[in-house]
């Protein structure tokens, strides 16, 4: 797998945005988990700090945690930090490649800021019927991902300089490809029941320095930069950006239910 996010730079930006959004979510979920929590997979660890604050939250502590990213950089983080766990297992793969294979049953899937990054509303039901059928009896999941619209300017600004940069005129950024009501839709006929949802819109930054090192560290640079041009482009983006700052505005749904009572 490539190195798309930059470990380092992704950290730093999480303590003050990802991680207050994801124990938001993990705060949410605990009234409704089962108990105990015997199984916990986390789809899209990244480089699992999220994934050890849920096992923290957790009492009895889950016997065996699952943290699964298709990142090289954030998996090996995930390693170096929390590998001697003897609980925890990390796994360098795609979600698709993953749902394809693994055939286990989980007591609670969590999933923060990762969702969106799925190519097509195709895959996206892939997973959300997965989840279905990998829940256990009173399994429970808990998922927060962008929606359509999530960042648009930014993710404008973002695009228009990488064109410029890499002297592209094709080039397209990815975009969150579902609704709050379709995600909603979707997920009762993949065979989830929502107990919790909500839409959540808003500027997610209290100083104008993190909505530049939200494009530079939540956007996976690595798909389109290589290491030598990284440096570079971050210093021109910088000098456009000053010139005409650009700031996020958020588009994010929560989700959390169990599976459809079978027939």
């Amino acid at each position: 797998m490539s190195l798309e996010w930059n470990p380092q730079g992704y950290a730093r930006l999480q303590r003050r945005y990802q991680r207050q959004y994801g124990l938001a979510l993990i705060d949410r979920t605990l009234p409704y988990r089962p108990s105990p929590v015997g199984t916990l997979l986390d789809m899209g660890c990244g480089n699992g700090v999220l994934t050890n604050d849920f096992f923290g939250r957790l009492l009895p502590r889950p016997h065996r945690v699952i943290g699964v990213d298709r990142d090289t950089g954030m998996i090996a983080a995930a390693r170096k930090r929390f590998g001697r766990r003897a609980a925890f297992t990390w796994h360098c793969r795609s979600l698709t490649d993953w749902i394809a294979q693994d055939r286990s049953l989980y007591d609670l899937i969590f999933s923060n800021a990762v969702l969106h990054w799925l190519d097509t509303l195709a895959a996206l039901r892939s997973v959300l019927q997965w989840t279905a059928l990998h829940l256990s009896r009173d399994g429970l999941f808990a998922f927060r991902y962008s929606l359509i619209g999530n960042a648009e300017a930014a993710r404008d600004f973002l695009e228009s300089q990488l064109r410029v940069f890499l002297r592209a005129r094709t080039l397209t950024l990815h975009r969150p490809v579902v609704s709050f009501a379709q995600s909603r839709a979707i997920m009762h006929d993949s065979g989830l029941d929502i107990t919790n949802a909500e839409e959540i819109t808003g500027n997610p930054f209290d100083d104008d320095e993190q909505h530049f090192q939200w494009m530079i560290y939540s956007q996976p640079l690595g798909r389109y930069l290589s290491k030598d041009q990284y440096a570079s482009f971050c210093a021109f983006l910088r000098a456009a950006w000053e010139k005409t700052p650009v700031r996020v505005a958020g588009h994010h749904g929560v989700f959390i239910g169990r599976r459809l009572a079978r027939r």
